[in-house]
């Protein structure tokens, strides 16, 4: 009986270290493509209708993410896609969150400094964020919002 006892027991470690075992990170739990769309304004002002756009999510490592943001084109302003990497995830409840303070990355001999912050709730994504191309003196302020 005792033999019954503890080869139980034993099953019962095993199932929940398996379980454990089991759980996704943070970041694992946004990686994804994300279609819906980009709004832009620049001091205020609309620079038109909003776009349909994607945002891509890959996984750098536990709890950290890498975005490819969609580009943006109006008013003489050319930006391609381009990508951040370091965004950090966090999950509180069943949502979501993503963070990157003061990024800089280049892109076709422009840089772009900027801002990120964004929830996933619901298999869905919502980033809003700003991005100032190279010499310009306003930052363009993007809310992208997916399906």
């Amino acid at each position: 009986m005792r033999t019954l006892k503890n080869v139980t027991l034993a099953m019962f470690a095993v199932m929940g270290l398996a379980l454990a075992g089991c759980s996704k990170s943070a970041s694992e739990s946004v990686v994804g493509t994300y279609e819906g769309t980009l709004a832009m304004t620049v001091a205020g002002q609309s620079l038109g209708e909003p776009v349909a756009a994607k945002v891509i999510v890959t996984e750098e490592s536990d709890d950290v993410v890498k975005l490819t943001m969609p580009g943006m084109e109006g008013h003489g302003l050319t930006v391609p896609d381009f990508t951040v990497s370091g965004v950090s995830v966090a999950k509180a409840d069943k949502v979501y969150t993503l963070s990157k303070k003061d990024f800089s990355v280049t892109v076709e001999g422009v840089t772009l400094n900027g801002t990120i912050d964004g929830t996933v709730a619901d298999k869905k994504l919502t980033l809003a964020y700003s991005v100032q191309p190279g010499g310009m003196p306003m930052g363009i302020a993007c809310v992208f919002t997916s399906k």
